[in-house]
């Protein structure tokens, strides 16, 4: 039979949640970055009425901002993502923390 259990989450790491910020951030900068690229490039191209030079031009330009936008992103999100950490463990040890139910799945 599985075992359930009320749990306090009181502290967490501090890094793993800066981790998964500043992945989850540096993620979200890629894919604005490809967009944002792919519509600029299309501009260039269609305002230069040559799709050649639009996609020589504006790919140079995206391969820069597609390589820099996540790395920026992903700091920035690591950077949040430690004070949240410090935020958290800190309101945590003023009110007990958060109450979690545990299963066991034996």
């Amino acid at each position: 039979m599985a075992k359930s259990g009320m749990k306090r989450v009181t502290d967490i790491s501090i890094a793993s949640i800066a981790v998964f910020e500043g992945i989850l951030f540096g993620t979200l900068g890629l894919v604005i970055a490809v967009l944002k690229q792919l519509d600029g490039t299309f501009e260039y191209a269609q305002s230069s009425q040559n799709l050649l030079n639009g996609l020589t031009f504006g790919l140079t330009g995206a391969l820069v901002v597609i390589v820099l936008l996540p790395i920026i992103w992903f700091v920035l999100g690591a950077l949040l993502g430690a004070i949240h950490g410090c935020i958290y463990n800190y309101v945590a040890k003023q009110t007990g923390g958060i109450s979690i139910t545990l299963k066991d799945n034996k």
